[in-house]
């Protein structure tokens, strides 16, 4: 079977009756009562008609049907089906698609039995990562499951680390958001204080993903936490905050600006601000330039950005933030920068005539606006 397939169709077409007929000898082999052809029968019941996902969930509902009732005897079956994991793979690449319906089965079957369930998710991780199985349990059974995640957290297999990372962002594409770690990030933050300078680049940068998580609900939390673990000066702590903490730099946060080096600027001056034309229309494009003057007695580090706020739909207002240059400017140093404003009419971002405004940022702070109209 191969450890690895990136195509979504032809992972998809992996999910034939071929890998269901491979999946019922494996379990057959280690279990005497399973009953193969009936396994066969009902995994492969218009299998070619179904979309990737319902095929895994088709397959794992077939082996819940077919293997013991009891989870634990069960879900030992399936282990001792998948095999040694072997060592930690010298690459950082997540195969093992073959086990997908296998880490299914715990979140479908093992909520009635989350000891058993979280015991073996560990083993099962190795094979096929259980980021998506673990939310069940973290939701139906929160302590006992972060209980596990916490042991997770300081194994010594990588892909161990990877899920207790992974499988607690609070907002994981495609999986369950978790709700309680939506409202208190706390639980995760405690995680993360433990592997944000992981050794392996692939769990640091979970890590990464997951304080971005946080800081879309609790944006000076992940700020504070990310300070602490960059102050550690460990250049994978470092690394983890830089790649984290991206959003918010490109939103202009000023806590996370600080954290980087861009702090204060107070005294730098932005000035002769023009838009030519000076009210553009939709579908048009505008220059936009201005001089940034230090008069500070020191070399100031500064990000500088602008905002663009908008009229959307229904009068409402918006704004984003677009980068610009990050620069050390020396005292009295004065320098022109200049971009282009594209009005072109997208899906995304859509324009409407009205109000708009473009706002220079210095290290996040407000330094200069222009009001026009957009036509």
């Amino acid at each position: 079977m191969p450890e690895k397939i990136s195509n979504p169709g032809m992972l998809k077409a992996f999910y034939d009756h071929g890998y269901v007929q491979r999946l019922g000898r494996s379990l057959a082999e280690v279990e005497g009562s399973f009953d193969a052809t009936a396994f066969e029968s009902l995994a492969g019941d218009g299998l070619a008609d179904l979309e990737l996902k319902a095929r895994t969930e088709q397959i794992c509902a077939a082996m819940g049907q077919c293997l013991p009732k009891d989870f634990a005897t069960a879900v030992a079956v399936v282990q001792r089906a998948m095999g040694d994991p072997g060592p930690e793979p010298d690459d950082e690449g997540m195969g093992g698609f073959e086990f997908w319906p296998h880490v299914t089965f715990l979140s479908a079957f093992g909520l009635s039995n989350p000891e058993a369930a979280l015991r073996a998710m560990r083993f099962f991780t190795q094979h096929y990562s259980c980021e998506f199985a673990v939310r069940a349990f973290l939701i139906e059974h929160p302590d006992l499951a972060l209980e596990h995640v916490r042991q997770w957290s300081q194994d010594h297999d990588w892909r161990v680390r990877r899920l207790a990372s992974e499988g607690t962002r609070p907002r994981l594409p495609w999986g369950q958001q978790i709700k309680a770690f939506i409202a208190n990030p706390e639980p995760v933050v405690a995680l993360l204080n433990g592997l944000h300078n992981d050794p392996r680049l692939i769990v640091r940068r979970s890590v990464a993903n997951n304080l971005n998580d946080i800081a879309k609900y609790h944006p000076d939390r992940a700020v504070e936490a990310a300070a602490a673990w960059f102050n550690t000066g460990q250049p994978g702590s470092q690394w983890t905050v830089k790649h984290g903490l991206r959003p918010l730099i490109k939103q202009g946060h000023r806590g996370a600006l600080a954290i980087l080096g861009f702090e204060g600027g107070e005294g730098v001056e932005v000035s002769e601000l023009h838009l030519d034309p000076a009210q553009p229309h939709i579908g048009s494009t505008a220059d936009l330039s201005f001089t940034v003057l230090n008069r500070e007695t020191g070399i100031v580090n500064v990000v500088i950005d602008y905002a663009l706020g908008r009229t959307l739909a229904k009068g409402k207002r918006g704004e984003k933030v677009f980068k610009l240059r990050n620069m050390a400017l020396k005292p009295d140093q004065a320098v022109t920068v200049a971009t282009t404003l594209r009005f072109k009419q997208l899906s995304t971002p859509t324009y409407y005539p009205g109000p708009h405004a473009v706002r220079i940022l210095i290290n996040g702070r407000v330094a200069a606006e222009r009001l026009f109209r957009l036509n």
